[in-house]
């Protein structure tokens, strides 16, 4: 089993083989038992799973404000059109 810990990312990414799971509780990784049993009963392909991941920790952190979102559509449809 590989560990995935990616900088600025609070979880980990458990990879065995074609599978891979999303550890939140460090404790976990210490117990490879463990592990290998949530790797069975919970396990997913390893693209799809680094993709959430990835995708959950963008979603946590990037802040945008609405108006500037707004105002920049505006501005690409009056160039536009």
């Amino acid at each position: 089993m590989k560990i995935e810990n990616w900088q600025d990312v609070d979880e980990h990414l458990v990879v065995d083989n074609d599978k891979a799971i999303i550890v939140k509780d460090s404790k976990l990784l210490d117990n490879p038992e463990a592990l290998k049993t949530e790797m069975q009963r919970s396990g997913k392909p390893v693209t799809e799973v680094r993709s959430k991941l990835v995708q959950k920790s963008v979603k946590s952190r990037v802040k945008t404000d609405p108006i500037k979102i707004s105002a920049w559509f505006d501005r690409k449809h009056v160039l536009s059109g």
